[in-house]
């Protein structure tokens, strides 16, 4: 499942995307464009979607969380995506490490999800990752995170109503101070956008009576690249 800002991710981080890609969770309940197999494609590269369910983008059925089904595939691939799909299992470490398990040696498995996001059940939303989650995951394992590829995935606010949000990508090392990490909000903005937008963005707020419902930051998501040893 995809959104618009998850497309700007993967366009991002398209020189770490191999030849041949999977994508974990592919079933395309949104239509058009609700998976990443036409930003692959456009691209040149080879695309497979697996699901645990049947339907519209799914070449195959697996459970992610299944060890058996994993090894029962017995083929691997350059690349695989695993785009808003880790809040949705109950064990999202063991999805990563079985997503791992589907990457060739040296390849590289592209991660984004929502950090900040409403409750959305497809079927069950059961949490958000942090970036520290993916550099632990990454030591225990013996993976690397591609530099320059842990970022916060940002819709910025939007000043006319039919302005469509446009997505911005923020380094986690750019909001991180003598080794500690901030999520993006309203303390941040300034860095994130700069001061004349910030305060330009609280006016119009005031202005309408807006502060308190309507944020800079309506949804943050989170990528990272991981390469496989």
């Amino acid at each position: 499942m995809a959104v618009p800002a998850d497309l700007h991710y993967l366009r991002s981080v398209m020189d770490h995307v191999g030849p041949t890609v999977l994508e974990v969770g592919s079933h395309n309940w949104q239509g058009i464009g609700g998976n990443m197999h036409g930003t692959v494609t456009g691209s040149g590269r080879a695309w497979e979607g697996c699901d645990v369910e049947a339907g519209p983008g799914v070449d195959f059925t697996v459970d992610i969380l299944d060890d058996e089904q994993i090894r029962a595939i017995g083929r691997t691939w350059s690349t695989v995506l695993l785009f808003n799909l880790l809040e949705h299992v109950y064990d999202p470490t063991a999805a990563l490490r079985n997503a791992l398990r589907l990457v060739e040696p040296g390849g590289t498995c592209v991660v984004c999800g929502p950090a900040i996001w409403e409750l959305h059940d497809f079927p069950a939303d059961y949490w958000r990752p942090l970036p520290d989650f993916y550099l632990e995951f990454a030591r225990r394992e013996g993976c690397t995170i591609e530099p320059g590829t842990l970022v916060w995935v940002l819709n910025e606010f939007r000043y006319r109503p039919r302005q469509p949000p446009r997505s911005r990508l923020v380094p986690v090392e750019a909001l991180t101070t003598d080794g500690q990490k901030q999520v993006p909000s309203r303390l941040t903005a300034m860095q994130v956008y700069g001061r004349p937008r910030t305060i330009a963005s609280v006016a119009i707020q005031r202005v309408l009576n807006l502060n308190g419902r309507v944020t800079r930051f309506p949804n943050v998501g989170l990528g990272a690249v991981l390469r496989r040893a």
